[in-house]
């Protein structure tokens, strides 16, 4: 009986050791707790974002570390906030790479190169249509020669020296624009291959950690935990849908966001909420500084004139459709005017995938009443176009944006709408096909001669236009005579034809009504005369 006694006391003491030993491991270790989040809303700038993850925290008393992982490669540090629940003390923040690596591709990585991909494909049409311009060209100027050996008329020389600066200029203006689509195509080609290829040396990983180290007074069972942070590789820019279904009919708008980004996390199902501004930008008011007047030498401009600056607009690749939106309130997004911008609070979730492709969120609707006008300017273009004039509201004035123009269910092509002078905006919606019109030098009205030691050159116009539709239409007509930039040169206004003659700026304009299944000609003459020893521009 002893002996079972001492071995009872002894195993009894075991136990009593044992459960100290574990004890004070409980009391004395660190708990690592990894706290699984996701992305509930994004605050979209114009290029940055500031994102907002959500999670739940189950800890107990004492001393914890909680880690976020698989944050954004490009996640600034110095942005980062952490809101915990009560009873919970943050200690420190720090920041680390995750340098487990995966042999399967992240889905990231395979968005990165699918998309790289994609601007690669356009990449390849964009040069390819440059290459076909540049034939097309050689073969007009290959085929120069005129006449033979008989030679030409001055008239006719004219009219076929017109139609080659017209082809040219042509080909001149698609080449600027393509030649811009490839410098933004290269652009975004060159940035997703160095994100490619910092992926594949190892120098990013695509799981971010932030760690925290907290104090905890009572334990934890799912309570709310908030982490911020901004992060790069993100921009937005806005556009706008122009539709009209018909004349008489108001102009409506529609407003989007274009959303791209590549920072590695992919935005599921978020609130967004966008904004014209860059919060890091800063800025201060200038300061007036006194100017100082000197004589200068005048500029010396090439036979082509002065250089002007062409608008570049920003073109927005890749976009995709929209969410459509149904008419409850709860849809529409918020629009709030801040004293620095305009911000946008979408209302129903969006997803925006890490691919560096822009995605497009609806941000407004709205219809604005138009008057409507058919014009034309048959000296550069025989066309009728419609054109729609409306008062612009305030979100016109402060977004500047590319639009595209929808016409009776049509895409009718694309105009840029930016901040007026004035509150009256004019659009064209596309051609009028039921109006004919051709311009036509008349030479019974054009001469040339020389009087002493100056040479006169008269030249007369007829502008021809007929209404094959069955409905009265009214037309407002421009064209134009030269103006004299220099006393040796004389223009000599000889008719107007009816129209309302500028002498500022020499421009022509007719109004005209025209009866259905009728034909109206118009016509101007006009001399000019100059020095003949020397040349002047043509006009």
């Amino acid at each position: 009986m002893r002996v079972k006694s001492n071995e009872l006391r002894v195993m009894r003491n075991i136990i009593i050791v044992l459960f100290l030993f574990i004890f004070g491991l409980g009391a004395n270790a660190q708990q690592h707790a990894v706290v699984p989040t996701q992305i509930k809303e994004v605050s979209v700038f114009l290029s940055m974002a500031q994102v907002n993850r959500q999670g739940n925290l189950y800890l107990g008393a004492g001393a914890a570390e909680l880690i976020f992982d698989k944050l954004s490669p490009h996640l600034n540090e110095g942005s980062v906030e952490v809101k915990v629940p009560k009873g919970v003390h943050i200690l420190s923040v720090s920041y680390k790479n995750d340098g487990k690596l995966k042999e399967e591709k992240p889905a990231e990585i395979l968005s990165l190169e699918d998309s790289l991909l994609r601007v690669k494909n356009a990449l390849y049409l964009v040069q390819t249509d440059k290459e076909n311009i540049n034939l097309q060209r050689e073969l007009i100027l290959a085929n120069k020669s005129l006449g033979g050996t008989a030679g030409v008329k001055a008239e006719e020389l004219e009219d076929v020296l017109s139609i080659y600066e017209n082809k040219l200029n042509e080909f001149k203006f698609r080449k600027l624009k393509l030649d811009e689509e490839e410098r933004l195509l290269i652009k975004q080609k060159d940035h997703l291959e160095v994100l490619l290829n910092d992926y594949n040396q190892g120098k990013i990983n695509l799981s971010r950690q932030i760690r925290v180290q907290v104090m905890v007074d009572q334990p934890q069972q799912g309570s709310l935990v908030e982490l911020k942070y901004s992060v790069n590789q993100v921009s937005w820019g806005a556009s706008y849908d122009v539709r009209v279904s018909g004349v008489g009919a108001p102009v409506e708008f529609i407003l989007k966001g274009n959303i791209s980004q590549s920072t590695g996390e992919d935005w599921s199902n978020v609130k967004l909420k966008l904004a014209g501004i860059d919060p890091l930008a800063g800025g201060s008011m200038p300061i007036l500084e006194p100017i100082f007047l000197r004589v200068m030498e005048p500029d010396v401009l090439d036979s082509k004139g002065p250089k002007r600056k062409m608008h570049e607009p920003e073109i927005v690749m890749g976009a995709m459709p929209a969410m459509m939106a149904d008419n409850d309130q709860n849809y529409i997004p918020s629009i709030i005017q801040t004293p620095t911008a305009l911000k946008f609070e979408v209302n129903v979730p969006y997803s925006i995938p890490s691919d560096g492709v822009a995605h497009q969120v609806e941000l407004a609707r709205f219809d604005l009443p138009a008057s409507y006008k058919l014009m034309s300017t048959p000296k550069y273009d025989e066309s009728v176009y419609v054109n729609a004039a409306f008062e612009t509201n305030d979100l016109l004035n402060q977004l500047n944006a590319e639009a595209n123009i929808y016409y009776d269910g049509s895409f009718t092509g694309t105009t840029y709408i930016s901040s007026q002078t004035n509150d009256t905006m004019l659009i064209t919606l596309g051609k009028e096909r039921r109006m004919v019109i051709k311009r036509t030098k008349l030479k019974e009205m054009t001469s040339k001669s020389i009087f002493g030691s100056n040479k006169k050159e008269k030249s007369g116009y007829q502008i021809a236009v007929i209404n094959t539709s069955t409905e009265n239409l009214e037309l407002e007509l421009f064209d134009q005579i030269p103006i004299s930039a220099n006393g040796e040169i004389e223009v000599k206004f000889l008719n107007a034809g009816g129209a309302t003659y500028n002498a500022e700026n020499g421009q022509l304009q007719w109004k005209v009504k025209i009866a259905p299944k009728q034909e109206v000609k118009l016509q101007f003459e006009f001399e000019v005369s100059f020095p003949k020893a020397k040349r002047i521009t043509p006009y």
